[in-house]
């Protein structure tokens, strides 16, 4: 078996799974199959013995197009450049698989590949990329070490047969042999790939304009910005992970599904209006103006816990629930949240919007890379957060009922229709008394639960252009979860009392392996909050029993909760970390490092007396930090040898190298060993004594002792010659005596004593 088809399989591997790690981070997998499609065409033509699909020009011809594609994609489409250079540079890497390719060729791929590996270092957000790094250090290194021994042996043959006419006599061949500095090398741009990925912040499938277009039919479920009834088609359960929860109680303790399926809350919306031919909800904006937001911040700078409600403290309230979020990426332009949120943590900002009115935390931006971050929620029965809660709320408005605009086409039906709830449910007159506000809602929950209504996700019968809802309460009775929360939310607003439509999400894929939710789009759900006095605004969800288990809970088990679990640590641990993230790192070891340093200001003091510190033990500070100081002194000192060390290797290769050079273009000459050499070809052209260019010293000096017996030395000159200038031997003291006697008789002799001579210039 020859390299090149060795180098084929490591090449076409090395390339699969870097535009897989691209492809993932992208979204896009034209370019993953456009590869898998040349690499299946390579492995076909080299079975059959075929000749190569590409030539050089059409190679040319294929590149040039290519960088035309990439200059198109960076001014006219908006393309990232770091991602429209790794389409150009994976495309140069196709043309390159399918023609025949030179050694020069082959280095060229590997460059690319290394190339495309520090992009996907720096783009990849994805679980895999950690599997195509390690292919790379374990295939990528042996292909790039062989692909290293295959040129070094073709210089090696072209050196002896360079220099092969002065090396037969002394019957040794130079040999090259630098494997391992090329292992070294790649080794280091493994960890260079590897530094990338740490350091770099992850620039995330939003900014590289990935768009979910996944469509099961016409809709698919999931959250928006608006709950609009324009919807017609089936409602398919989408698959797509929109984050990963893990909810725990006050101790820390994950709290499973059993204690009660977690509503992610996002959305609110408080009234439901027409917009053009569709009925929509939206909030209510009574003076004209939205509803207002105030700026939360941090009381301990960037990185600290943000205060949700004035005048609680999360740590001292009982109970409450902790949540950990890590939200994909995406077009969310709101913060979930287990409702009533009182403080949330993250690194990413130091201070949040809310609404005052709804509790709501919006984002200014959607998410391009992500967001970790954490919540506590506290119980509508504690005490202080009602009153903080219900204070907060006067200064922007009370609890309102803001009914629907324009009024519903079938009002009066609907109207009869709650008469006959109040009836049932004996809650006819004022609902000012929380007990009877409850008795009614449950009155309206019971009537929505009635066989007569029924759970679906096919679309209703409902003419186009009739006011959905309406229709929904007195004549379909057929539905999805928007519908059931609709309808209840109007019943109370008709009925005076304060009622507003939540939408998130419901629960979960709950992985017990690591406590967690994986909350998916099958999740998304509506549900509806009732003002009730004295409680706060308290969580209703109309829809059946059989309608919220519908969403279909999928229970991790076997080893997909241990993949799961792994991809959940990778998100939370490596790809959330991100530039904020890194600047607090980076600012907490900086103040760690400068403890010892005390009030040093300038870098030379700090680390004079950081070294004060770990001789003389002067600061307050226990053992296990002092212990920690140390180590990361030695660690430091080991790092600066290192560096040190390999600074001197790189150097002495540097200057090894260049000395070969400037001696490789000096003119051919013997060396200082070698001057006795100079004195004899000088004493022979004073007899007029040259060697012909046909001839070599060898041949020359044979002629000379054959034609005159006075010369008969010469022979032995000339083999000392090639000993110490090609041979890198040195001459016995005997050996050279006996040279300096025969230059000694030549220098006595009289050339017009010479009987002939053997050659003249």
């Amino acid at each position: 078996m020859t390299a090149r088809p060795r180098f084929f399989r490591s090449q076409a591997a090395l390339l699969t799974a870097v535009v897989l790690a691209l492809a993932l981070a992208e979204g896009e997998y034209i370019l993953l199959g456009l590869t898998l499609v040349v690499v299946g065409l390579e492995i076909w033509r080299r079975r059959r013995r075929r000749r190569a699909v590409l030539n050089n020009r059409a190679s040319y011809a294929i590149v040039i197009a290519a960088f035309v594609f990439m200059i198109v994609e960076l001014s006219l489409l908006g393309g990232i450049p770091v991602l429209a250079l790794s389409h150009f540079l994976v495309l140069v890497c196709l043309c390159l698989l399918l023609q025949e390719q030179r050694v020069r060729d082959q280095g060229q791929f590997f460059v690319l590949s290394l190339l495309l590996l520090v992009v996907a270092s720096i783009v990849s957000a994805d679980l895999l990329f950690p599997f195509v790094l390690a292919l790379f250090l374990i295939v990528g290194l042996q292909a790039l070490i062989r692909f290293h021994l295959l040129v070094e042996r073709a210089r090696t043959e072209q050196h002896n047969q360079t220099v092969g006419g002065r090396l037969l006599e002394s019957g040794e061949k130079r040999r090259f042999s630098a494997a391992g500095v090329l292992a070294k090398t790649n080794l280091v741009m493994g960890l260079i790939a590897v530094i990338l990925f740490v350091l770099s912040p992850r620039v995330g499938a939003g900014l590289l304009g990935r768009f979910d277009t996944r469509v099961y039919g016409d809709t698919s479920s999931g959250t928006g910005r608006t709950l609009t009834f324009e919807r017609v088609g089936p409602i398919h359960l989408s698959e797509e992970q929109v984050m990963s929860v893990r909810v725990e109680d006050e101790f820390g303790r994950p709290l499973a599904p059993e204690a009660g399926e977690p509503y992610f809350r996002g959305a609110v919306f408080d009234q439901y209006c027409r917009r053009r031919r569709f009925w929509e909800w939206r909030m209510a904006a009574p003076n004209g103006f939205p509803p207002r937001e105030v700026v939360c911040e941090s009381l301990q700078g960037q990185g600290g816990g943000i205060p949700l409600v004035p005048g609680v403290d999360a740590e001292f309230e009982s109970p409450v629930c902790r949540q950990k979020y890590w939200l994909q990426p995406g077009e969310h332009n709101l913060l979930y949240v287990i409702y009533p949120a009182l403080e949330i943590r993250s690194p990413l900002f130091g201070e949040v919007r809310k609404r005052i009115r709804d509790q709501v935390l919006p984002m200014e931006f959607a998410s391009a890379t992500g967001i970790r971050y954490e919540v506590v929620s506290g119980s509508r029965r504690l005490p202080r957060v009602l009153r903080q809660l219900e204070k907060e709320r006067e200064s922007d408005a009370s609890p309102a009922v803001f009914l629907p605009e324009p009024g519903l086409p079938r009002e009066a039906e609907i109207r009869r229709l709650i008469d006959s709830i109040d009836e049932k449910a004996g809650t006819r007159g004022p609902l000012d008394d929380p007990d009877r506000r409850k008795r009614f809602v449950d009155g309206a929950i019971g009537y929505l639960n009635s066989p007569e209504f029924s759970y679906t996700l096919e679309p209703t019968t409902v003419q186009h252009g009739r006011e959905p809802v309406g229709d929904f309460l007195l004549e379909e009775r057929r539905g999805h979860c928007e519908y059931f929360a609709s309808a209840l939310v109007v019943m109370c607003q008709y009925r005076g009392i304060p009622a507003r439509l939540a939408t998130g999400y419901l629960g979960g894929d709950y992985n017990a392996v690591g406590g967690y939710y994986v909350v998916r789009q099958r999740y998304a759900h509506a549900w509806a909050e009732v003002y009730v006095p004295g409680e706060d605004w308290v969580l209703y969800d109309p829809t059946p029993a059989e309608g919220r288990s519908a969403l279909g809970r999928r229970w991790s088990a076997g080893i997909y909760k241990y993949l799961d679990y792994l991809q959940f640590q990778w998100h939370n641990q490596v790809v959330a970390y991100d530039n904020n993230v890194r600047r607090a790192l980076l600012a907490n070891f900086t103040e760690w490092l400068r403890r010892p340093a005390g009030y040093r200001t300038t870098w030379h003091e700090s680390i004079l007396a950081f070294i004060s510190e770990m001789i003389f033990w002067r600061a307050q500070m226990s053992f296990s930090d002092r212990l920690l100081y140390y180590a990361f002194t030695v660690t430091v000192l080991a790092l600066v040898v290192m560096v040190a060390y390999l600074l001197v290797r790189v150097g002495r290769t540097v200057v090894l190298a260049a000395r070969r050079r400037w001696t490789a273009a000096r003119p051919a000459g013997p060396g200082p060993q070698a001057e006795f050499y100079v004195r004899f070809c000088r004493r022979l052209e004073r007899f007029g004594l040259r060697r012909r260019p046909d001839q070599t010293p060898a041949e020359f000096a044979h002629e000379l002792a054959c034609q005159d017996a006075r010369f008969a030395g010469a022979t032995e000159v000339v083999r000392a010659y090639y000993d110490v200038a090609f041979g890198a031997r040195s001459l016995s003291r005997e050996r050279r005596e006996r040279i300096e006697s025969f230059l000694h008789e030549l220098a006595g002799l009289d050339p017009a004593q010479l009987t002939g001579r053997a050659a003249t210039g």
